[in-house]
This record gives C-alpha cells, sequence and structure tokens, in this order.
C-alpha cells in the first residue's frame, strides 16, 4: 500500500556502506557469470532489482550454492511501512537467514553490498562460514516480532474505533483546520492540523513528506480524538497519491478495509473528512 521506496531507504540506513566494502574488490556479473578479480567464482540464473529480485548462485561443478528471493510484509497499520527483505537459502544445508533489503538493481549490487556486508563469501562452492553468516546478519526475529506487534496495534485501533462513542456534535456543521505546526524529523518532514467541528475538537490530519527522486512524496494519516485513551488518538484513515496521478489521494479506512478515492491535492481537504464523517468514523 505505502510507497516500497520509502522503506528501502530506510533499509538501507542499516549500515550497509561501509568503510571495509568502499575498499573491497568488487564481484562482477557478466551474462551468467559471477567473477572477482578476474577469477570465475559460479553461475547465477534470475533477475535482482526493487521489485523482483529472485535468483540462484551455482557452484563451478553446477551445484545450487544459494538462492535469494524478495519477501515482503504489505502493512495495513498507516503508522508504520511496508517491510521488504531477502530470504535467503544456503542450498548445501537448507539454513535459511533473512537479510535486510537495500536500494539495489542488480544481482552485482546485492553481492557487493547486502552479501558483502553479512559476510557471504562467493568461492565457487557451499558458503562455508553459515552459521557465523546467520548469527551476525539474520533479521528473522526482528520481522517477526515487528509484524506480531504490526497488526496487535492495528486491531487495537480497529476495537477503539468500533467501541468508543463519537463525540457528540452537530455533525452537519462546518468542519474546519488550525494548523499546529510543522517538524522535521531526519529526511521526514510533518505538517499536522487539528479538526474541528461544531467548536469541538473532533481529530488530527497529519501530512508526511519525503524528498526521494527528485520530488516530494507525500503520505496522510488521519486520527480520531479518543476522549480518557491517555491522551493517544486512534489513526482512522491512511491515503497516499495514486502513482500514475499525484493529485489522486488514495484514502483506506482502517476499521473495515475499504478504499475510498479522493482527488485532492498535497494539504488539508475537507472531503475526506466529511466522508469519514458520513461513515461514522468520526
Amino acid at each position: 500500500m505505502k510507497t516500497i521506496y520509502s522503506t528501502l531507504i530506510l533499509f538501507l540506513s542499516l549500515s550497509f556502506l561501509n568503510a571495509q566494502n568502499a575498499s573491497a574488490q568488487k564481484y562482477k556479473v557478466k551474462g551468467e557469470t559471477i567473477t572477482k578479480d578476474d577469477v570465475v567464482l559460479g553461475t547465477v540464473t534470475g533477475k535482482g532489482g526493487l521489485l523482483n529480485a529472485n535468483f540462484i548462485i551455482y557452484g563451478l561443478n553446477g551445484e545450487k550454492v544459494v538462492s535469494v528471493y524478495r519477501d515482503e510484509y504489505r502493512m495495513e497499520n498507516p503508522l508504520f511501512n511496508d517491510l521488504y527483505w531477502y530470504n535467503v537459502r544456503f542450498e548445501d544445508t537448507g539454513k535459511e537467514l533473512f537479510l535486510p533489503m537495500a536500494v539495489e538493481f542488480s544481482i552485482k549490487s546485492v553481492l557487493n553490498k547486502t552479501f558483502m556486508t553479512a559476510g557471504i563469501v562467493i568461492d565457487g562452492g557451499a558458503i562455508r562460514n553459515q552459521d557465523e553468516v546467520i548469527a551476525k546478519s539474520d533479521i528473522r526475529d526482528s520481522i517477526i516480532n515487528d509484524t506480531t506487534y504490526f497488526g496487535k496495534t492495528l486491531r487495537e485501533s480497529r476495537r477503539l474505533i468500533k467501541e468508543t462513542p463519537l463525540m457528540d456534535r452537530n455533525m452537519k456543521a462546518q468542519v474546519t483546520f488550525n494548523y499546529i505546526g510543522s517538524e522535521k524529523r531526519n529526511d521526514t518532514t510533518f505538517t499536522q492540523w487539528n479538526i474541528y467541528q461544531d467548536g469541538a475538537l473532533i481529530g488530527t490530519y497529519l501530512q508526511r513528506s519525503k524528498y526521494l527522486f527528485s520530488k516530494d512524496n507525500y503520505t496522510y494519516i488521519i486520527y480520531r480524538k479518543v476522549p480518557g485513551n491517555n491522551g493517544i488518538d486512534v489513526p482512522i484513515a491512511f491515503g497516499e497519491p495514486d502513482a500514475l496521478n499525484a493529485s489522486l489521494i488514495k484514502f483506506y479506512a482502517i476499521a473495515n478495509d475499504k478504499e475510498t478515492v479522493i482527488n485532492m491535492t498535497p494539504g488539508v481537504n475537507s472531503q475526506i473528512v466529511y466522508a469519514l464523517i458520513v461513515s461514522r468514523y468520526f
């Protein structure tokens, strides 16, 4: 649902490019042949890339050595980004691990960044240091723990939406926005407005903006005010621009998995708020 690129940039920050990598001799891939220092180390079939990495590395005798495919967890919870990683299998032992996925557009890039950082060495035969690599670099537990947490918080949000009474007010009154402020954290700018109707604070409109690939990339979260919830509001809708038309924002209503498409430009817009009020989210 959310743009893949913001997540991939996030994973890139996980210390992929270190000083050792900068000075090391790089693998080369020409056709299906893998070389290093002009020495043939094996062959590879399949594809790399951001969206469909799926390849197998073979040894000098044609035996399978390592298989790699891109895996993912599509996030329903708007507070978090989708997760992407490489599922790596050592074919001689069947041992597997998950590795972080960075912005890598080719198999050669995976070998020179992800594999090199993890300590996976291609040398024409079976990977020798499998247990060491798994102990050092496997993020399987993190993926499992994170996705469990994300699912739990989403279930809690849906429970609050269904069980918390809506604020008493005239729901036909005009909706207004009060600009709260803008704050930049790391590479993302967060801009927030409070939402009022009939004199009551009913929620918050949050715009997240990240400059990526020569343009601003926007996502939006709408929160509902939940009185007595320790000051924590509940997210009720998530929106992002359509991939082909940046002025077409697709909003996803958390409670029932339905999508409402609203035409709007980046910034505040009451149309989606009224739609949520009619749907009894506000």
